[in-house]
Formats: C-alpha cells, sequence, structure tokens
C-alpha cells in the first residue's frame, strides 16, 4: 500500500523533472516546470506499461511545490463523494498518502506553497463550505509551525 502512494509523489517528481512548454499558462511563482495542478489517484490510470497521467485541463508552467502542494490539499481537505462510512474508511488511507507528501517534501519552501494553495482551492467554485473551512483550518496549521 504503501508503494502505490510513493507512485503517486513519484509522478509529481518525474513530472516536474520536465521543463514546461512557453505556451502554458505560468502560475507566476518563479518555477518553469511542467505541473498538473490536479494530479491525484483518480487522475492516474495504470497501463500496460505503467501509470498514465490524465486530465491535464489544469495543466501550467511553474514551480513543482505548488503542484505538489495542491494535491496535498486535494489529499486532506475536500470531501469524498461517497456515503458517510466509505469516508470513515477512506480517512486513514488519504492520510496515509498525505503524510508521504509531507514527509516528501517538508520544509518551509513547501510550508509556504501549502498555504498559497489552500487559498487559492478555497477559490474553486466546486468546494463545499465544510470543505473551504478544512482548507482554512490546514492554512492555519501550517501557519502555527
Amino acid at each position: 500500500m504503501a508503494s502505490s502512494f510513493r507512485l503517486l509523489a513519484d509522478l509529481h517528481d518525474r513530472l516536474h523533472a520536465l521543463p514546461a512548454p512557453e505556451w502554458l499558462p505560468d502560475m507566476r511563482d518563479g518555477g518553469d516546470r511542467l505541473l498538473h495542478l490536479d494530479l491525484h489517484p483518480l487522475n492516474v490510470m495504470m497501463g500496460s506499461r505503467g501509470p498514465i497521467v490524465i486530465d491535464w485541463t489544469n495543466a501550467a508552467r511553474g514551480d513543482p511545490l505548488t503542484d505538489v502542494a495542491l494535491t496535498y490539499v486535494l489529499l486532506t481537505c475536500p470531501r469524498v463523494p461517497a456515503p458517510r462510512a466509505v469516508q470513515l474508511l477512506l480517512q486513514p488511507l488519504r492520510r496515509a498518502m498525505a503524510g508521504v507528501f509531507a514527509k516528501r517534501y517538508r520544509g518551509a519552501a513547501f510550508d509556504a506553497r501549502l498555504i498559497e494553495a489552500a487559498e487559492l482551492k478555497q477559490l474553486d467554485d466546486h468546494m463545499q463550505p465544510d470543505e473551504i473551512e478544512a482548507m482554512r483550518a490546514l492554512a492555519a496549521r501550517v501557519r502555527g509551525r
């Protein structure tokens, strides 16, 4: 199970090794790498030759930590569209996956991007009030470190 959690972080690392095409939107965060900006388990398909990242509608150019921080927010804050019992079963898995990201990318630079990502995702029209509150709480926790 832990290896599948690391797979998502490894995909980020492989993706961020690529320079972004100039025509992609610029996140204006000082980076020039290819960012997915919505890389979570549902946007990864397993093919015969390995993982395939899908749903590139949010792709941009920027700092890899921006992408990683958005994934962390997506793993920890939004609710899963499933019955409550399923949500409760998934919580430990989501925390474990987010823990892989927190351990791999921890530090002041990641914390700064995490606050920005939580604030940015709050502006998403698809977020529900409880999800926005979870993002505000995450940003406050990170600020308090």
